[in-house]
Order: structure tokens, then sequence, then C-alpha cells
């Protein structure tokens, strides 16, 4: 019988709890939630990525054909804050000498299981989201989203979209960072990456809540605090128990801390 975990934050309200997700605990992620209302409030975003084969290494949808195509069509769109192309975007993260179109024909359907491209998962959030944001509204003006009307019958297909800025915003940030310091690591399968775009998922959902009417003011009060615990788990080194990413990662910035590329 494995030991009691020490206590730690539950990921929605921040109460301390040893209760956690029994599913992702046989993937080796610990994700704790105080109760089952606070885990089932997240279920919409957490089930996509819930348990063995799923929770780590975290496995991100692939990319659906549509958005393959639409992204080889977009390719030479430039992103007006790095000045740089989307397909320019998409060989510099994967730091491959391939093209474009090329790394993208292997992140859908069942390649992307087998894909040894370099921050695939960051890759997929970051295409991701410019198409969602392209097609279906702008993500980073919640209030003005379409999305959850016009994925009404695909709840997993609306967090989805919906983690993906957040997510390619956090993640680009951290593997910049690492680089930064000449931190050779292979992060993709580490648990501690894992984690994080564990955390950042959770918060989709309590983002929604926030902006739902008629939900109570307890419910609404979860998101802020969440992130901000978030960030300064992050900032302390996220978990990797490793001295050079925690010097990495000291100066880790949040939404709102800072503003992000988009």
């Amino acid at each position: 019988m494995s030991p009691e975990p020490v206590p730690q934050p539950c990921e929605v309200c921040g109460v301390e709890t040893t209760r956690r997700c029994s599913a992702c605990v046989e993937a080796g992620i610990s994700l704790f939630f105080c109760g089952k209302d606070h885990q089932k409030l997240v279920w919409p975003a957490h089930k996509t990525v819930c348990g063995p084969g799923k929770a780590h290494p975290f496995a991100v949808m692939p990319l659906a054909d549509e958005e393959v195509a639409w992204a080889r069509g977009h390719l030479g769109g430039v992103n007006p804050v790095s000045r740089v192309t989307l397909g320019q975007e998409v060989v510099h993260l994967s730091q491959s000498d391939r093209s474009a179109k090329a790394i993208l024909g292997e992140l859908t359907g069942n390649r992307y299981l087998t894909s040894k491209i370099r921050k695939k998962n960051l890759i997929v959030h970051r295409v991701r989201a410019v198409y969602a944001g392209q097609k279906h509204g702008r993500l980073d003006s919640p209030l003005e989203m379409d999305l959850e009307r016009v994925f009404a019958g695909e709840t997993n297909r609306f967090a989805v979209y919906m983690v993906a800025p957040p997510s390619a915003s956090i993640l680009r940030q951290i593997c910049f960072k690492l680089e930064a310091l000449y931190i050779g690591v292979e992060v993709d399968e580490s648990t501690w990456f894992s984690l994080v775009q564990h955390k950042v998922l959770i918060t989709s959902p309590l983002l929604q809540v926030s902006l739902v009417r008629g939900q109570t003011d307890e419910l609404k009060s979860y998101w802020e605090p969440s992130c901000d615990r978030m960030y300064a788990w992050i900032r302390a080194g996220a978990g990797s128990n490793e001295p050079r990413i925690e010097r990495a990662l000291a100066s880790f910035q949040g939404a709102g801390e800072e503003v992000l590329d988009s």
C-alpha cells in the first residue's frame, strides 16, 4: 500500500488535502482535489487527459485534419508581436530541418503518438490557438468567443480549444527560459512537465465557470487564485527538484503579471 501523500492545495480551491485523482496516480501524476465536487467541476477538461496512457506523458489531442489543412494554408501568416510566420515558428519550435508542412503531418491522428518531433505538445497548442482564434473568435477575449456555440455538441473539443492559448503561452515561456540557460534537457516526457500541463488545463474550466451568469460567487472566485498558485508553483521549480530548472523558472511570469506573446 502506497504511503499517504503530503497534503497539497486542492487544484480548485486551495484547501490542503491528501485526496488525489486515483486514475492519474496510476500514471504517476498527483492532482489534488479536496472532494468529488471540485473534481467534477473541472472534469469536462480533465477527462481528456485523465489516467494511464493520457496523463503522463501528457497526451494532447492530436491536430484534426481540418486544423492541419487550415494551418498549411496559413503558414505565411505573420504574428504581429513576434514578426515571424506561423511556418517559421513551427520549424523553430521543433528544432528540425524539415518543412513546416511535413512537421504538421506528423501531429495528426495516430502519427502524433509515435512522432519524435520536439516540443510537439507546444506546437499543437500553438497551431490550435491560432486556428481557433482565426476561425472561431478571439480567445484572449473570452466574453466575445463563440466557441461554446460552435462546439455545443462536442464538450471535449470545446475544452481543448479553451486551453490551447494559455498552454501555448505558458509552455513556450518555460521552454525558452530553459533554453536561455543552455539547459539541454528533454522535458517533453518528464513528470513535472506533464504536471504543468495538467495544472494549466484545470484553470480553463475554472475560467469558464467564472464567466457564466448565475454561478455562485464562491464558484466564480476560484479561477484567479488557482492561477496565482500555479504561477508561484512554476516559479518554485514546478516540482522538478532540479536546481538548474528551478533557477530557469524563478523569473517566470504568468498572464496578468506580464503581457505574454499572443
